[in-house]
């Protein structure tokens, strides 16, 4: 029996759009997966590959890597799917000179592990939804500092809340257009900086990391796919 969609990883994002979209979930720990009533399946683990049905479209939320398990792994489960679809980080990017937007056509850092894996199955046909930071429920910028682990106040920080994650995702899935071998960035592009979160919450930042790297990222590209899509903003 063939399933219409499967999500690789039921973290904070993947559990959100498995109920959602009303799809199976993975863990990688057998215990928590009977738990949870998701499937085992472990990347590392070849005999858990056993446990995951046909789907026509798979949505890998965590990361891939290393490349010749990736590789093993989708010549093996996926390359007959109609539809995969890839989680990245903005770490994929290398960082550019000054403080200009980055899009989808920046250098890609190919010595990560993770980002090869995921460039690898874009030339598959996988599309790739690079993800800026995740917030939401539970995952809350000021909580991050109130506990002291931002030290970068200068520092530019993209975001994107967990539910258009789940709705674009969506809405890629539903889309009749091909979208096979697209990497998409997915931020809310408002790219602010911490000192001006820290400020709005009322919060004091103790600078202490001097190098660092800040990025702006551009969701031009993800906005106009989708007509216009309106990405929710952290200050409401």
């Amino acid at each position: 029996m063939t399933i219409k969609n499967l999500v690789l990883g039921g973290g904070y994002v993947g559990q959100r759009l498995a109920d959602r979209i009303d799809a199976p979930t993975t863990h990688r720990s057998e215990e928590k997966s009977s738990a949870q009533h998701s499937l085992y399946f472990d990347l590392a683990n070849r005999s858990s590959w056993n446990n995951l049905p046909r789907s026509e479209n798979v949505i890998w939320t965590f990361p891939a890597a290393p490349l010749e398990q990736v590789q093993d792994f989708y010549r093996t489960k996926l390359a007959d799917v109609e539809r995969l679809f890839v989680y990245a980080s903005t770490s994929c990017y290398l960082a550019p000179q000054g403080d200009q937007w980055i899009d989808e056509s920046q250098p890609l850092d190919l010595a990560r592990e993770r980002v090869a894996g995921e460039e690898w199955l874009r030339q598959q046909g996988a599309a790739i939804l690079v993800l800026a930071g995740i917030y939401g429920p539970n995952r809350q910028p000021l909580d991050w500092l109130k506990k002291g682990l931002i030290k970068t106040p200068d520092k530019r920080v993209n975001l994107v809340h967990v539910d258009d994650i789940v709705a674009i995702t969506e809405r890629l899935l539903n889309d009749q257009r091909d979208a096979r071998g697209e990497r998409f960035n997915l931020a809310d592009s408002e790219a602010l900086h911490w000192r001006d979160i820290a400020r709005h919450y009322g919060v004091d930042i103790q600078a202490e990391a001097k190098n660092y790297v800040s990025k702006r990222i551009s969701n031009d590209k993800i906005r106009l796919w989708l007509g216009g899509y309106s990405f929710r903003p952290l200050f409401d």
